[in-house]
C-alpha cells in the first residue's frame, strides 16, 4: 500500500467526521433502497467498493457489523428487525446533536449572532441594521463578536427557533445569554442596558 493511498484514506476519514449522517454501502440492492428513504438534511454517501482497505477501516472505526448501514446521529441503522426502533433513536438524538452544535458555536466571552448572510454580506435588512449598530461600537468580527450564517445549516436555523422560542432572525447572545432579536437590542442600546451588559464604556 503506497503512502499516498494511506494519506488519501486518512483524509477521507477526516472529511467523514464532519457529517452527522453517513450512508455506507458496498452493493446496490433492496436494503440500500430502503435505507436511502431515511436520508434527509446534510449527509454523505460512501461507496465502499472503491477500496477494501477503506471498507475494513470504515467497518472498524464506526463499529458497523454489515452493509448497507445508515449512521445517523450516532445510531447505526440496518434493514433488520430493529429498523423502526433505531430510526426513532436517531430522531431523538438529532435534537441533542443540534443543541450541542449550537452550544459549541456560542462564545462564552463574546457576542454571538445568528444571522442571514455574513457581516460583510448581510442577506436581509435586519442583519444589515445589526451590523451597522456593531459598527457604531467599533466591534471587530472575531474579537468582539462571532457569527453563524443560518443559511449554511437549515437544521440549526430551525432548532434555534424552538430552543429560544423565537421565530425570527437575527438572534443575539451575549456571553452565552440569549437576549432576543434586533428590536430587543435596539431597546437595550437606547437605555444603556446593552452597553452595561458588555461592559462597554458609555
Amino acid at each position: 500500500m503506497t503512502k499516498e493511498h494511506n494519506e488519501l484514506i486518512d483524509n477521507t476519514f477526516k472529511q467523514l467526521q464532519k457529517y452527522d449522517n453517513i450512508l455506507a454501502y458496498d452493493s446496490e440492492d433492496v436494503h440500500m433502497e430502503k435505507l436511502s428513504t431515511l436520508v434527509n438534511g446534510e449527509y454523505i454517501l460512501v461507496d465502499l467498493r472503491v477500496s477494501e482497505m477503506l471498507k475494513n477501516k470504515f467497518l472498524s472505526f464506526y463499529d458497523v457489523r454489515e452493509l448497507p448501514c445508515y449512521i445517523s446521529y450516532g445510531v447505526r441503522i440496518y434493514d433488520d428487525g430493529d429498523f423502526e426502533e433505531n430510526v426513532k433513536k436517531s430522531l431523538e438524538n438529532e435534537d441533542k446533536f443540534l443543541e450541542n452544535k449550537i452550544k459549541n458555536i456560542i462564545e462564552t466571552d463574546k457576542i454571538t449572532i445568528f444571522i442571514k448572510g455574513t457581516p460583510l454580506r448581510p442577506e436581509c435588512g435586519f442583519t444589515r441594521q445589526l451590523i451597522e449598530i456593531f459598527d457604531e461600537f467599533n466591534f471587530i468580527c472575531g474579537k468582539d463578536y462571532v457569527y453563524f450564517n443560518i443559511f449554511s445549516d437549515n437544521r440549526v436555523r430551525e432548532r434555534l427557533k424552538v430552543v429560544n422560542k423565537w421565530p425570527t432572525f437575527p438572534q443575539i447572545y451575549v456571553k452565552e445569554e440569549f437576549i432576543g432579536g434586533l428590536d430587543v437590542l435596539k431597546k437595550m442600546k437606547k437605555t444603556g442596558e446593552f452597553q452595561r451588559k458588555i461592559n462597554f464604556n458609555i
